[in-house]
Parts: C-alpha cells; structure tokens; sequence
C-alpha cells in the first residue's frame, strides 16, 4: 500500500475530531478565497470543494489515489477536476487566481522549492493560502509543562504517523515563504484547542465553535496558523 494511502486510511477528515476541525480551517480559508481559479493542494476527498460557490473552476490534486477516488465519486462534486498527483510533479497551463495549501507544507521535504514552483502557477493579483498547525499551540504548552514532550518543535508519533516532516511557528513559517519570493498579506493563528484530540471528541458540537470565535483573540495559543501571500 502506497504510504499515503496509509495515512488516509487512518486520517478521515470529514467526520469525528478531525471533521470538525478541518471544517473550522476551512471557513478560516475561505475568508480569503480571491477569483474564480482555484488550485487546491492536498484536496482530499473534497471538503473545502463542498464549500466553494458552485461557480468557481476548481482543480484539486492529492497524494493519496484512495482520496481522489473518494472525492470522485460524490455526485455534487462533478464539476471539481480531482487529479491523483503529487505537488512536487504538478504541470499546468492555467495560472490561478487563489492557491490553497491547507496542512500541506510540514509535510514537504522542501517546501521553499514546492512554493517557488508554485510561483509560477499564480496569476500576478493571485494568492497564496497556506495553513500549518502551530507548534507553540495551547495543548502542547500543556504537554510540554507535563513533560510528554521535550519542545515544541519534537516531531511526536502522532506527527510521524501523519506524515509530518516539520513543526511550524509563525516565525518559521514567515521565513519560508519569504525566501520563496512572496510578500506576506496576513499571517495569523485560529482555533483555540485546549485539549488533545481524544478528549476534545467528548465535547458538544457548540463547544467547537466556540473555540474558532474566541481562537481570533488568542492568536499565538491557536492550533494553527493561516498565512496569506502573493508574489513579489
């Protein structure tokens, strides 16, 4: 089994814990969508898509084939062309207006080459959206004061079972954009995450959108951080 078909096997996004805070990261996206071409990378099987007005012309890649054949299969997502590719061989002849990159980049092995490439796939006025969760969250100031992890930045066996290759502050990830030639617009964290995930899935429903509402006045707790860029 291909490793990423592996890691979506075990990750579902659409539905649990992580349904719900991938639907919050997406509204936090969405705020910031520019133009009608749109690349989404790392797509899925489809969650920011059902989002986007039906309007918009929509090309989502992913990894994953087991994903893209999933996001294929829903009837109301006909009009998306999903593609089973990595970003690292993407090819196009159309330039996009809006580039999202949501929870893709701490899993590159080079992200300053991936964002310079992508350059050139973004329209002049087009913007890069780039979400990666946050190191110095609340949740892990917890696990770090409880000794479960040695710093913020240790890759746990959680973010190797996910794939990730590096854990992002807002200053590390300011810094790789930046070298990959693009100006940033916004740069922010969202959603205040108090607790790991196995003890956040026994919360009401409310409770969730509680914590993105009071996530904008508590930017540097957040579980995650939204940069929004476009090309020098």
């Amino acid at each position: 089994m291909d490793r990423l078909d592996f890691i979506a096997k075990n990750y579902n996004e659409s539905e649990g814990i992580e349904g719900a805070l991938t639907y919050f990261r997406n509204l936090e996206i969405l705020k910031f969508i520019n133009g009608n071409n749109i690349l989404n990378i790392g797509c899925g099987v489809g969650t920011i898509e059902k989002m986007l007005t039906a309007d918009k012309n929509v090309i989502g890649i992913d990894g994953s084939n087991d994903k893209i054949e999933i996001a294929r299969s829903k009837e109301y997502l006909c009009k998306v062309n999903f593609q089973h590719e990595f970003v690292e061989n993407f090819k196009s002849d159309v330039k996009f207006d809006t580039i999202i990159m949501a929870n893709i980049v701490e899993h590159l092995d080079n992200p300053v080459n991936v964002l310079k490439k992508l350059r050139n796939y973004l329209k002049d006025n087009g913007i890069l959206i780039i979400s990666v969760p946050n190191a110095p969250a609340f949740h892990k100031r917890i696990a770090l004061s409880l000794g479960l992890i040695n710093n913020y930045y240790q890759l746990t066996e959680a973010d190797i079972e996910k794939g990730h290759k590096t854990n992002f502050d807002k200053n590390s990830l300011k810094d790789i954009i930046i070298s990959s030639n693009y100006n940033i617009k916004e740069l922010h964290g969202f959603f205040f995450k108090p607790l790991p995930n196995k003890y956040m899935e026994k919360l009401p429903d409310d409770y969730f959108q509680a914590y993105y509402e009071i996530g904008h006045n508590f930017d540097d707790y957040c579980s995650s951080i939204l940069a929004i860029s476009s090309k020098i």
